[in-house]
């Protein structure tokens, strides 16, 4: 082939390989090289056109923490204008920082994203040359918990990382009340509207929030719409004429132990119910609520036998240094004296009617405040605190991820 004086082609994430006789190099025949030097003689019988050939490049991504902590994902290869290849959904932390995905710049406001957080690819490769992606992290907005004033029943307002959490809030009575309160905030959507377990006197009120709220999901133990079947509910609990209809067009999710589990926005361990049985209150879901440096234990009406099993299930880094415990079963349930000692908890709220019922329990063989209670206030400086006086008001957790402010704003 005569010599060729042109300068060389160049294709932006390719490399040039030469001159061949069909568009798809790897499929044709050289007749110049990528030096624009002859290849070979000319061996066909009548004019023909010779494409450029092209060989996309490939390129090394590596993984860059970011500050976060926990194990940055494996480098990968992909080629100029692909997706970006699968990895792993990432388990990586940062205190008070949500996780966004993998970008080009460690500022990921001013960034390309290249990976979405459940490790999918989020645009193609369109770099020219190997590079390190950076963690993206959202700094977490004020969490705040709303232990409500129901009597002795349970009802918790969580809202935070723009997720709206409700938890149980009583009978129809108590159902009211933290209907008004939801109200009385501006509440006009609840992300997860969750059941520690099937008693009527925890989800009878579900029945009026679904009717004045829009909720996007419910969450409970159990599926209240089987539960009558598998003999682990009780129709007075889950009343087939009330509840159940209202779940109809509403996804029911069942809560199994899981570690590091997303409601909404929020960061969950589900360390309970193991096994579901006909004791309801022992169905009960033990959930830890995790932001930035703190945790927020919830357990529904959970009896001894289940602290026990979450003891001796889990590493108790899982539920050591806990910020708040929510005492079980209305105040009326033991807690093992070895798992108060691992909790350590600051603060522990107490479901009872009135201060001096909440008294009585700090006294009571009963109550997880007699067993450390005193201990705990004098080395631990936490405070027991009672949701009672009157049915009105609220004990109000706020935080940050780091600091902790609980303010008693019961009437």
């Amino acid at each position: 082939m005569p010599s060729i004086t042109s300068a060389f082609p160049s294709r932006t994430g390719y490399t040039f390989m030469g001159w061949y006789d069909n568009a798809d190099y790897t499929k044709g025949t050289e007749y110049y090289t990528k030096d624009n030097k002859s290849a070979r003689t000319y061996n066909k019988y009548a004019a023909t056109t010779l494409y450029a050939g092209w060989k996309v490049n490939t390129y090394t991504v590596s993984f860059n923490l970011n500050s976060g902590n926990g194990t940055t994902p494996s480098s990968v290869s992909v080629a100029y204008g692909s997706q970006m290849p699968k990895i792993s959904a990432s388990t990586i932390t940062r205190s008070n920082y949500t996780f966004q995905g993998w970008y080009d710049n460690t500022d990921w406001t001013k960034a390309k994203k290249y990976y979405n957080v459940d490790g999918t690819s989020a645009r193609p490769y369109d770099k020219i040359s190997n590079v390190t992606l950076y963690a993206g992290w959202k700094q977490n907005s004020k969490l705040e918990i709303y232990y409500l004033s129901l009597g002795r029943y349970d009802g918790y307002l969580i809202m935070g990382n723009d997720t709206t959490i409700f938890i149980d809030g009583g009978d129809p009575a108590p159902g009211h009340t933290a209907v008004q309160f939801l109200k009385s905030l501006g509440v006009k959507k609840i992300d997860a509207l969750v059941g520690s377990h099937l008693h009527y006197n925890h989800i009878a009120a579900h029945e009026e929030i679904i009717d004045n709220f829009e909720v996007v999901a419910t969450y409970y133990p159990d599926d209240p719409r089987t539960c009558k079947s598998r003999k682990t509910c009780r129709d007075k609990d889950v009343k087939p004429d009330k509840l159940i209809p209202k779940l109809a067009n509403i996804p029911v999710n069942v809560l199994t132990p899981k570690l590091n589990t997303k409601i909404g926005n929020l960061d969950f361990d589900i360390l309970a119910p193991f096994d579901l049985s006909s004791s309801t209150n022992y169905n009960s879901l033990h959930m830890i609520l995790k932001y930035g440096d703190h945790k927020f234990y919830f357990t529904g009406d959970s009896g001894i036998s289940i602290f026990n099993k979450v003891n001796s299930t889990y590493d108790q880094s899982v539920f050591s240094n806990i910020s708040i415990f929510k005492h079980p079963h209305h105040g009326q349930e033991p807690v093992p004296a070895a798992f108060i000692k691992t909790m350590s908890p600051k603060y522990v709220i107490v479901p009872n009617k009135t201060k001096s019922t909440a008294g009585s329990a700090y006294k009571s063989v009963n109550s997880i405040v007699y067993e450390l209670g005193e201990q705990l206030i004098k080395t631990k400086d936490a405070d027991i605190l009672s949701q009672g006086k009157n049915v009105k008001g609220y004990v109000l957790a706020e935080s940050d991820g780091k600091t902790l402010v609980v303010t008693d704003r019961r009437k």
